[in-house]
C-alpha cells in the first residue's frame, strides 16, 4: 500500500445509492496512462458504454434499495457531471466491497481494479458471475498490474513496461535490500548488494515473488487464469540497487509502442554503503534532539562530528534540520544545512524535497523554490504544490497562487487542507472575489468546511480582509470544529474593522463556550475596547489578564498602554505608564507603544523624546522600528523641533527607513508644517510605494501653505494612478482653495468630489461648508450646510465660524442653540472660539461674558488662552482697554502671547500708549524673536507722531534680524491669482491699473472722500504720505478686478493683514461710484461692501 494513493474514501450507501469503497491510485505510474479508445475522453463515456453493452450487470450504475437490499431492476444511470477529477465506483450492491473503480482526468480514462476486478470481470461472493462490462476488451492496464505488484515486500518500486498484447512485460524493480540480502542469507548465495540484484537466481525470487502476489489474493478462477497467458513466464524482470530514472522513448510510455523496449537510465551516484554506521543512530538522535529545541547552531555542530568520525548523515538528519530552519525562518543555516546535502551525495526523496520547497518559500526566496519545484518533475505531490502556492500568496502572487492551485488539479492531485488554505490566502483581495468563492464551494464539497479549522480559519481571514464580515460570521457558525485560534481571528477582525461591540460580545460567548483565551485574545479585546474607549471593559479586561498570568506579555502590554492612553480621561499617560513600568522585558513593540501613546494623547511630545532617547540608551539591545520613527517624527512636528527632526531624520536614512510608507509620510508632514515644502516633496518622491495617506500628506502640506496650485496638480497625479483620490484628499485640496480664495477651483472640486461618490462624506462636507464660507460664499456655504444629510459637532462649528467671520452674529449664535437643541454633538473648545469670535465681531458684550461661564458650567469645556484671547479681543474692540487688562491679570494661569499681543492690537486702535508699552514688554518677555510686538508698538508709536521711538523700534529690530511681513492681496481671475504687494509695479497691467486708480480717486474726492493721511506710518511730507496711500495693495487689487471683471459679478480680494482703515473708507467710496460689489477678506473677517456700506458696520 505504500505506492498507492487514496484518492477517495468509501462509504456506507444512503437512500438509494449503493455503498461505495475506496479508490486507490498507483504514484508511480501516473504519467503511464494507456491511449484511451476512439470516443471514450471521459470516465462518463466508459460507464455509459459499458452500462449500454451489459443491461444485464448488476454491478454497474445504480439502483433502489428496499430494507437495506437492493432490487433486481436494472440499475440506472448517474447524473452527468463534469468535473475536473470524476470517480465512478463498482461495489458489491450488498456487501459493499470494492470492485473498481474508473477514475477520469480530462482525457484520460483509466480503470483500477479492485477484488476480483483485475482484467474487467467481477465475481461477487456469494453471487452467480455476472456479464462483466469489458473494458478496452481485454487489455491488462499496467497501472492495475503496478498498483497489485507494488504490495510485494520484496521489493521498494516497480515500473511495468508492455501491455497484454505484447508476447512479453518488462518489469524494473528496486528491490528491497533487507529482503534480498536475507533471501542470499537463507540461499547461500553470496556478494553485496549491487552484486545481488546483477544476480540471475535474484531475479527470479523476485519474479516469483510478483507472481505469487499476482495470484494469491484473488484466487482467479480457471475462466480468469486462462486471461492471464504466460504472465509469469513472459514477466522480464531487470532489478536496480538504486531508484531508476525512467526516460521513455520518444517521450511516449512504452505500453503505447507496439515493440516497446526498455529504456531506463541510472543517475549517476556514489556507491550505496551496505550497512549502517554503529554511531549513526546515538548521533542522529542526538541531532534531533537538538534541533527539535531550536538548537539549530548545536545540531549543525553535531552533524560537523558525524563528518569528523565518518559518520554519513541519512536524509531523516537532514530533514530534522531544515525543518527546524523552516519553523525559525532561518534561510542562512537552512543553505547551510542544503549545500551540506548536496555535498553528502545523498538522492533525495520527496520529503526532503519539500522541505526545502518550504524552507525557500517561507523565506520569500520565489525563484529558488521555483527551480527545485520545477525540478521534481514527476515526483511532485501535495506537499510540493501546496508549498509553492503558499509561498506566492504571501509574497503577494496572488493570481499566481490561483494559477498553481488550478495547475495541480489539472494534473490530478487532491488538494487537501494546507493546499485550501494557500490558495483561500490568495484571494483575499477584492477583484478575486469570485475566485475566492468558487474555492469556498470546493471546499464545501471535500469536506473541509465544518470539520477542518485551518481552512476555517482561512476563509474567516479572506472575508475579514475584504470587510465581509457578515460571511466570515457565517463561515464561523457553520464550523463544527472550534479552537481558541478561530474564536480570537473573528474577535481580531471585528476589532479591526470598527465593530468592538461585535468582539466583546464574541469575546463573552467564547468564555461561556469553555474556551480559555490565549494572549492573542485577550490583546485583541482590549484593542476593541480602546475603539470604544470602554475604560470599564478595558480593567475588567486587565484584571483578567492578570489572572491568566498574562499582564507581563508583551503583545497584551502594548494593548494595554494603547487602551489607557486612549481611553483616560483628559487623556492621561499615567496608567499606561504604569502599565509599561511594570512589565519585566521591553521590546521594540512595548516601546513604540508607550511613546506613540505619549503622541497621540496630545501635549505629551516632550515625554515621548525622553523615552526616545532612553530607548537608544539601551546599549543597541533594543532597535528602533518604521513605527518607532514614525511616532518620534511626530512629536518634533507638533514640537516644531525641526534640528531634532533632521537628526532624526539622519538616523532613518542610516536604517534604511526612509522609504517605507510610515515613516516618509511622518517626514513629509514634519517638513510641511516647517513650511519646508522642498525637503518635504524630496522626502515624498523618495518613497517606494505611495500610498493614499502619502498624497495626502503632501497635499494637506501645500495647502497648508497655501500653494493651492501645486496641491491641485497633485490631485491630477492621484488620478493617474491606482491610489485614487480619498475623502481626506478632497478635504485637504477644499482647505487649499479656501486659503487662497480660489472659489472657481473650490466649485470645481466640488463637482469631482460628488463624481468621485464622497457626496455624502461628513468630512468632506465640513471642508465644503468651510471653504464657500472662507472664499466668501457664505450662502453657498449654508446651502452645502443644509444638504448635509449626516452632521456632526464639526459641521456644525464650522457654519458658525463661516457666519462669525462675516460679521453675522445672530445667525451665529441662533445656529449654536439649534446644534445645543437638536444633541447631534456637545459643543467643543473649536466651537466656543467661533462663537466667541461672533460675539467680538458684533460687540455682544454680555452675551459673550455668558457664554466664557457656560462653556465650562454647561458643557465640561475648560477655557483656554484661545477663549481668553477672543474676549480681550472683544473687550478690547467695544473701547474697555483697562477692562481687558484688568481681565488678562486676573486669569488663573499666566497669559501666553497671543492674549498679549491681542491686547496689544487693541491698545492700538484706541491709541493708548502708556498700556501699550506695558503690554509690549510682556510679549517681548514671553517671544522675544516675534516680531509683532515691535510692529505694533512702532505704529502706535508712529500715529502719535513720536518718530524717534519708531526708529528705536526699527533699529532694534534690524539687530535682531527681525522683519514685518509684507502686505500683500490678490485676486483669482480665471483659475490663476493675481498678486499686489504695496506699490507694485511688476504686472503686466500695472499702467491701466494705476491710471484706473488715479480715475477712481478723482471720482471718489468729489463724492467727499478724504484721505486719512494719520495711518501713513512713515515721517514724510503729507503730499508724499497721500501718494503711499494710494498705491496699498487693496487698492491696487480692487482697480484690477474692475478693469478685468463686470456686473454683477462682485470682486473678491483676500489680504494677509488686517485691512487698512483709510483703504476701507476708499473701497466703500468706490464701490458707490462704480455700482459694485467687493468682498474684501483680512486676516480676521469678511467685508461686504456694496453701495458705499459695510457689512462690519464699522465695528472692526
Amino acid at each position: 500500500m505504500k505506492y498507492l494513493v487514496e484518492v477517495e474514501n468509501g462509504r456506507e450507501g444512503d437512500g438509494a445509492g449503493p455503498s461505495v469503497g475506496p479508490a486507490y491510485r498507483n504514484v508511480l505510474a501516473k504519467d503511464g496512462f494507456p491511449s484511451p479508445a476512439p470516443g471514450l475522453e471521459t470516465c462518463w463515456d466508459v460507464f455509459r458504454m459499458s452500462v449500454e453493452r451489459n443491461p444485464n450487470n448488476r454491478m454497474l450504475g445504480r439502483r433502489e434499495t428496499v430494507d437495506g437490499k437492493g432490487n433486481s431492476e436494472q440499475f440506472g444511470l448517474p447524473v452527468n457531471k463534469k468535473s475536473d477529477i470524476c470517480t465512478i465506483m463498482y461495489t458489491s450492491g450488498t456487501t459493499g466491497d470494492p470492485k473498481g473503480v474508473m477514475v477520469s482526468n480530462d482525457s484520460i480514462v483509466t480503470f483500477i481494479a479492485g477484488a476480483n476486478c483485475l482484467l474487467g470481470n467481477a465475481k461477487a461472493e456469494g453471487h452467480k458471475q455476472e456479464e462483466a462490462a469489458p473494458i478496452f476488451d481485454k487489455i491488462v492496464f499496467i497501472e492495475n498490474l503496478e498498483n497489485i505488484y507494488g504490495l510485494v515486500p520484496a521489493i521498494d518500486s516497480i515500473w511495468i513496461y508492455g501491455n497484454s498484447f505484447e508476447s512479453f512485460l518488462v518489469a524494473v524493480v528496486n528491490p528491497n535490500q533487507q529482503a534480498l540480502e536475507r533471501w542470499a542469507e537463507e540461499t547461500g548465495v553470496t556478494g553485496d548488494f549491487t552484486a545481488l540484484c546483477e544476480n540471475p537466481k535474484a531475479k527470479e525470487y523476485i519474479l516469483e515473488e510478483i507472481t505469487k502476489v499476482g495470484r494469491d489474493p484473488y484466487k482467479a478462477a480457471p475462466k480468469n487464469a486462462s486471461r492471464l497467458p504466460k504472465l509469469d513466464s513472459a514477466m522480464l524482470v531487470c532489478a536496480l540497487p538504486l531508484p531508476a530514472k525512467i526516460y521513455p522513448q520518444n517521450h511516449s510510455h512504452p505500453s503505447r509502442q507496439r515493440n516497446p523496449t526498455v529504456a531506463a537510465s541510472v543517475t549517476s551516484c556514489p556507491p550505496r554503503i551496505p550497512t549502517k554506521h554503529p554511531f549513526l543512530e546515538p548521533l542522529k538522535h542526538r541531532l534531533i534532539r537538538l534541533a527539535d529545541a531550536g538548537r539549530v547552531d548545536d545540531a549543525l555542530s553535531t552533524l560537523d562530528l558525524m563528518s569528523d568520525r565518518g559518520v554519513p548523515a541519512d536524509l531523516v538528519s537532514y530533514s530534522v534540520l531544515l525543518r527546524s530552519c523552516i519553523r525559525s525562518r532561518d534561510l542562512v543555516r537552512g543553505r547551510l544545512v542544503h549545500r551540506r546535502l548536496l555535498d553528502s551525495g545523498l538522492r533525495l526523496d520527496s520529503l526532503v524535497t519539500n522541505s526545502l520547497i518550504a524552507l525557500y518559500s517561507k523565506c520569500g526566496e520565489w525563484e529558488v523554490a521555483c527551480s527545485i519545484f520545477e525540478e521534481m518533475g514527476s515526483r511532485r505531490d501535495v506537499v510540493s504544490w501546496t508549498a509553492l502556492i503558499s509561498c506566492a500568496a504571501q509574497n503577494g502572487m496572488e493570481e499566481k497562487a490561483i494559477l498553481l492551485f488550478c495547475e495541480m488539479i489539472h494534473t490530478g492531485i487532491i488538494p487537501n487542507e494546507y493546499s485550501f488554505c494557500g490558495v483561500i490566502q490568495g484571494c483575499s483581495k477584492s477583484e478575486h472575489d469570485w475566485v475566492g468563492r468558487v474555492v469556498l464551494g470546493f471546499v464545501i464539497k471535500m469536506g473541509f468546511f465544518r470539520w477542518d479549522a485551518s481552512v476555517g480559519c482561512a476563509l474567516i481571514d479572506m472575508f475579514g480582509r475584504r470587510q465581509d464580515l457578515s460571511s466570515a460570521r457565517k463561515v464561523f457558525d457553520g464550523m463544527r470544529e472550534r479552537n481558541t485560534v478561530v474564536w480570537t481571528l473573528l474577535i481580531t477582525r471585528y476589532g479591526q474593522h470598527g465593530r468592538g461591540s461585535d468582539a466583546i460580545g464574541l469575546f463573552l460567548d467564547m468564555l461561556h463556550d469553555g474556551f480559555e483565551p490565549d494572549r492573542f485574545t485577550i490583546s485583541s479585546v482590549i484593542s476593541a475596547c480602546s475603539g470604544l474607549e470602554s475604560l470599564e471593559f478595558g480593567r475588567q479586561m486587565h484584571s483578567l489578564a492578570i489572572r491568566y498570568g498574562l499582564s507581563s506579555d508583551a503583545c497584551v502590554g502594548c494593548s494595554l498602554i494603547d487602551m489607557y492612553a486612549k481611553c483616560t480621561s483628559g487623556r492621561s499617560m499615567e496608567d499606561s505608564r504604569k502599565v509599561f513600568d511594570r512589565m519585566s522585558e521591553h521590546n521594540v513593540m512595548s516601546w513604540t507603544a508607550v511613546i506613540s501613546g505619549y503622541v497621540q494623547s496630545g501635549g505629551h511630545d516632550e515625554a515621548a523624546m525622553e523615552l526616545f532617547r532612553k530607548m537608544m540608551m539601551e546599549g543597541g539591545r533594543v532597535r528602533p522600528n518604521h513605527f518607532t520613527y514614525s511616532s518620534i517624527l511626530k512629536a518634533c512636528a507638533n514640537l516644531s523641533d525641526l534640528q531634532l527632526g533632521e537628526q532624526i531624520h539622519a538616523q532613518v536614512t542610516k536604517s534604511s527607513l526612509a522609504y517605507v510608507n510610515f515613516v516618509g509620510n511622518s517626514l513629509v508632514t514634519m517638513y510641511a508644517r516647517a513650511g519646508r515644502m522642498e525637503e518635504a516633496r524630496r522626502a515624498f518622491s523618495l518613497l517606494y510605494e505611495k500610498n493614499v495617506v502619502s498624497y495626502n500628506a503632501i497635499v494637506d502640506g501645500y495647502a497648508k501653505n497655501s500653494d493651492c496650485e501645486e496641491a491641485l496638480e497633485l490631485l491630477y497625479q492621484i488620478e493617474g494612478t491606482d491610489v485614487g483620490a480619498s475623502a481626506f484628499t478632497f478635504a485637504s485640496l477644499l482647505s487649499a482653495a479656501a486659503s487662497v480664495g480660489m472659489m472657481s477651483k473650490g466649485q470645481q472640486l466640488h463637482a469631482q468630489m460628488l463624481k468621485a461618490g464622497f457626496g455624502s462624506d461628513v468630512g468632506v462636507g465640513n471642508s465644503l461648508v468651510s471653504m464657500y464660507s472662507r472664499c466668501g460664499g457664505i450662502d453657498d456655504a449654508c446651502r452645502a450646510f443644509g444638504e448635509m444629510g449626516d452632521r456632526n459637532v464639526v459641521s456644525w462649528t464650522a457654519m458658525i465660524t463661516g457666519f462669525a467671520k462675516h460679521g453675522d452674529a445672530a445667525r451665529a449664535l441662533g445656529l449654536f442653540h439649534d446644534m445645543v437643541a437638536t444633541g447631534v454633538g456637545r459643543p467643543n473648545a473649536v466651537t466656543y472660539v467661533a462663537l466667541l469670535s461672533a460675539c467680538s465681531h458684533a460687540g455682544l458684550i454680555e452675551e459673550g461674558w455668558e457664554h466664557l461661564r457656560a462653556m465650562q458650567r454647561d458643557h465640561g469645556v475648560s477655557p483656554t488662552m484661545e477663549h481668553y484671547a477672543c474676549m480681550v479681543d472683544l473687550l478690547g474692540r467695544s473701547g474697555r482697554v483697562e477692562e481687558a487688562f484688568g481681565f488678562v491679570k486676573s486669569l488663573p494661569a499666566e497669559a501666553d502671547a497671543l492674549v498679549w499681543k491681542t491686547l496689544l492690537g487693541a491698545c492700538r486702535v484706541h491709541g493708548d500708549i502708556g498700556l501699550g508699552e506695558i503690554v509690549a514688554k510682556n510679549i517681548l518677555e514671553l517671544a522675544p524673536e516675534d516680531p509683532a510686538p515691535y510692529v505694533l508698538l512702532s505704529n502706535l508709536y508712529a500715529e502719535a507722531g513720536r518718530w524717534e521711538a519708531v526708529a528705536m523700534i526699527r533699529r532694534g529690530m534690524r539687530e535682531r534680524r527681525l522683519s514685518k511681513e509684507a502686505g500683500l492681496s490678490w485676486v483669482e481671475m480665471e483659475n490663476s491669482i493675481h498678486k499686489f504687494h504695496v506699490g507694485d509695479t511688476s504686472h503686466p497691467q500695472a499702467r491701466e491699473i494705476y491710471a484706473k486708480l488715479d480715475e477712481l480717486f478723482a471720482d471718489i474726492k468729489e463724492m467727499g472722500y478724504v484721505p486719512n493721511t494719520n495711518l501713513v506710518l512713515h515721517d514724510v511730507e503729507e503730499g508724499m504720505k497721500e501718494q503711499y496711500l494710494l498705491q496699498h495693495s487693496e487698492k491696487i487689487a480692487v482697480a484690477f478686478g474692475l478693469i478685468n471683471t463686470s456686473a454683477p459679478k462682485p470682486i473678491r480680494v483676500f489680504k494677509n493683514l488686517r485691512v487698512c482703515g483709510d483703504c476701507h473708507d476708499a473701497i466703500k467710496y468706490i464701490s458707490k461710484a462704480t455700482g459694485r460689489e467687493v468682498i474684501l477678506r483680512d486676516s480676521n473677517r469678511f467685508h461686504h461692501i456694496c453701495n458705499g456700506e459695510c457689512s462690519c458696520g464699522e465695528y472692526w
